[in-house]
Order: C-alpha cells, then structure tokens, then sequence
C-alpha cells in the first residue's frame, strides 16, 4: 500500500496553492492527495479526491472546466444525476459516459487531472491543449510519482540529477521546452495528451488527443 506519510509528503508542497481543503485517497498501490482551492461550488462536496456513487472512479483535478455547464446539460440527458456543482463531478460523468479520449475532446479549459478507473485497473494523468496547467511524472523504482508541483516528485528520486541540455536551453531562451524539466528523471505531460497506465502491469504510453 502507499505510505500515508509519502502522500503528505508530496502535498505539503502544495500548502500555498490550495488553502481551502485537504483531502487524501488509498487503496493498495494507488494513493492521491490534493489541496483545494475552492472556485466553483465552495460546499465541502466539491472536495477532492472526489469519487462516482459507485466508488469505482476517483479524481484529482487542478484547473477549470469553462463549458462544464452545458457538458452537464448533455450527461443529465444520459439519465447522469449529479450530487455537485463542480466541473470536477462533470469530468468523471462525462468518462463514464464517453470514455477517456472524447472527454478530453469535449472539455474546453484549462487542467490537469489524473483519473483513477478501478474496475478498468486504468490511471490517466491528463493535460489539456496548451499545457496551461502543470502535470509532472516520474516512472522510478517501480513507482510513478506525479504531481502538479515538480518539488513533490524530487524527494522520491534517490540521486536527482540535472538534465545539462535543459540548463543549456534554460539559460539561453528563459524555458525549458516540453515535455523536459531542468531534472533527467521528471518529465512533464506533453500538452494535448495523456498517459495511460495499467496498474497491473505497470505499462504505460502517451496519446495525443489534439492538434492545432
């Protein structure tokens, strides 16, 4: 099971973003934490992780949904009844409904999420068009640590090292282009896609699911 204290861990790093609620998730290798900054429906149901009535979806969401309104409109359609108003329960509904790639068609905002589907035995880390929202991974030792704060995932890197090439292009142009970070074993999510992992396997692989 994850370490409770390794959850905390990583987001106590996230203290001064989300001031509002702090919420944690386990269930045997999987675990999620997240700090909230409360926008759209300020109730405590918005809190996340946020799950579907049958448990079988869990959610950590940063960012915001613009058109989740009319998304809403189309699910409840679909016989969808929803227990919030957060754009946060619209994503889960709408994967449900639709699955993961005409979701990330249908959204239009700014995010990133991770989406954990139990029966499937799926997790997505998802970005969204323009990469507007940070999303950090690292597949390292046999774990994927993710996070929307890169200083979350350091700590959990044995021997961090510095990726030269992204230091070279730091200091000539002011950034480091994606989907590089200034550390060899972080990446970040490339904008427009997703990365499917199978938590029983531990495969994994990167889609695109837009292009300008």
């Amino acid at each position: 099971k994850v370490p409770e204290a390794a959850l905390q861990k990583m987001g106590s790093f996230l203290n001064y973003r989300g001031p509002d609620n702090y919420g944690m998730w386990c269930e045997k290798n999987i675990g999620l934490v997240h700090r909230r900054l409360s926008i759209i429906d300020l109730s405590d149901k918005g809190n996340q992780p946020m799950q579907d009535t049958g448990k079988t979806i869990v959610i950590i969401f940063n960012g915001e949904i613009y058109n989740f309104p009319e998304i809403r409109k189309q699910l409840q359609k679909e016989g969808i009844v929803f227990d919030t108003d957060s754009d946060t329960e619209v994503i889960i509904y709408a994967y449900k409904i639709w699955g993961i790639e005409k979701t990330l068609e249908q959204i239009d905002g700014m995010f990133a999420f991770v989406l954990c589907d139990l029966q499937k035995q799926k997790v997505y880390l998802c970005r969204d068009r323009f990469g507007k929202k940070p999303l950090y991974y690292s597949f390292y030792n046999n774990s994927c640590y993710f996070s929307s704060d890169i200083r979350s995932i350091v700590p959990f890197l044995d021997n961090p090292q510095l990726d030269y090439d992204s230091v070279d292009y730091y200091f000539s142009e002011m950034s480091v282009p994606q989907p590089k970070t200034i550390w060899k074993n972080i990446q970040q999510v490339y904008k427009s896609s997703f990365i499917c992992i199978d938590i029983t396997t531990g495969l994994h692989a990167e889609n695109e699911y837009w292009r300008l």
